[in-house]
């Protein structure tokens, strides 16, 4: 009997030992992946199935995670510090809770993929755990996360545009005016001209967009501060869409001139700038409309309208731009902002379509350059006798006059109009050019 059972003992270790030999590595993983792959696929296929079983609670709950993702964001950069920090710790028990779930599916999946490496007895039983756990959750996750991501970063975003707008008004204020031209028949109905323009010297010179100091000899300023005064066009650069006025006498006080960055090059971030373009749309309250700014060398024939209030003109673009942001009617030459306060920018025309101005990106400026070509020009020709006549200019080069012509217009020479006279017959004005012989280039 005891010899019996010995043998017994002996064949079940036999094939126990036999077994373990035959479940090979390559068995194991292989039914790891059957674990894995087939476990998680049908899982998906039926917690996707079931979300689109329910749409209308599917995007619910995404729309919520959307939202709560922004409110925190924007409650989180809150000054109040109340909500700062009710924001701050929701968001810290919704990230504590989240990897607390994330830990307890962990354990499912190890208790699985342990119990599938040791014995095949139970593979079906392990591959239904993960289809009714993990699958759903990782599904779950996408459609909660994903979108309350996206609302947070929306949300950051909004704060870092009202940080911005709070560092910038306060200036803007004192420095950007509306610009109102003449009164002109449109649509049957009498209109005034409104542009915007913002102080470059303490002395009473403004910048504008060239389109805005065209209409008239005498424009009227007034800023948010109640500022009130008038000026007129004294330069400008046609192809660049920028221009200077100059207080008239008796305007009161100093000014506080925008600081104008030398070049935009340096304020790079990646391929752009952050930071604001300011005016008055609409002749009525300063707008400061944030955003992302960057060069660009052409735009590919997009239909232009200058952003006066009446908007009717085709803008002339120059050969570079910078592009970037959301401007409106009234808001033609006032100043791009870079978020240190700098003027990197004119304000010019509008482009595009209703979806690019969704997307804040409607809008061309006239990079800082060009007005600093203009501000240096007017100061060397303040010197009697500096700047003058394309006739004597011509007889100065020894040149014809057509030929002083084409090298202002290959920028050869340095030239800058100023206005001599109201046009005879509708609105705008007669220029004509200035020319500097000083210095060739």
């Amino acid at each position: 009997m005891g010899s019996s059972l010995e043998q017994g003992r002996l064949h079940a270790a036999d094939a126990a030992g036999q077994a373990k030999e035959s479940d090979s590595l390559w068995s194991r993983l292989g039914r790891e992946l059957d674990l894995f792959g087939g476990g998680i696929a049908s899982g998906l296929d039926r917690a996707v199935q079931d979300r689109l079983d329910h749409p209308w609670t599917t995007l619910a709950e995404v729309a919520g995670a959307a939202v709560a993702g922004y409110t925190l964001a924007r409650f989180s950069g809150s000054r109040t510090l109340l909500f700062s920090l009710g924001a701050k710790t929701t968001g810290a028990a919704l990230t504590f809770s989240f990897l607390r779930d994330v830990s307890t599916q962990a354990g499912t999946v190890w208790q699985a993929a342990a119990d599938t490496w040791n014995s095949p007895n139970h593979l079906e039983q392990n591959k239904a755990r993960i289809a009714g756990t993990v699958a759903p959750f990782v599904v779950d996750t996408a459609l909660t996360m994903t979108p309350g991501l996206f609302g947070a970063k929306f949300g950051a975003i909004a704060n870092y545009s009202d940080a911005i707008k709070t560092n910038l008004r306060g200036p803007a204020q004192e420095s950007v005016f509306r610009i109102r031209g003449p009164e002109f028949l449109q649509d049957g109905r009498v209109v005034h001209m409104n542009g915007s323009g913002f102080a470059v010297a303490a002395d009473g010179r403004f910048a504008t967009a060239f389109h805005v100091a065209d209409s008239s000899m005498r424009l009227s300023l007034d800023n948010a501060a109640g500022t009130r005064l008038t000026a007129r066009p004294v330069a400008g650069l046609p192809s660049a869409d920028v221009a200077l006025l100059e207080a008239e006498p008796g305007s009161p006080g100093m000014f506080t001139p925008l600081p104008r960055a030398y070049s935009t090059d340096p304020l790079r971030m990646g391929r752009g700038y952050a930071g604001a373009a300011v005016g008055i749309p609409g002749g009525q309250h300063l707008a400061i409309r944030t955003g992302f700014f960057e060069n660009v060398e052409g735009v590919g024939g997009k239909r232009l309208t200058y952003l006066t209030s009446t908007g009717a003109e085709t803008a002339a673009l120059p050969p570079r731009v910078l592009s970037g942001g959301v401007g409106d009617g009234g808001m033609s030459g006032g100043p791009v902002l870079h978020e240190d306060g700098r003027v990197i920018g004119t304000v010019m025309a509008s482009h595009g379509s209703l979806i690019d101005r969704w997307l804040g990106d409607n809008t061309f400026h006239s990079p800082v350059e060009n007005l600093n070509r203009l501000v240096e020009m007017t100061d060397r020709a303040r010197v009697p006798g500096a700047a003058v006549s394309v006739g004597e200019a011509a007889t100065r080069l020894r040149l014809t006059p057509a030929d002083v012509l084409d090298r202002i217009d290959s920028g050869k020479l340095d030239a800058f109009m100023v206005p001599v006279g109201q046009a005879a017959a509708g609105r705008g004005l007669i220029w004509d050019w200035r020319v500097l012989v000083d210095r060739q280039r």
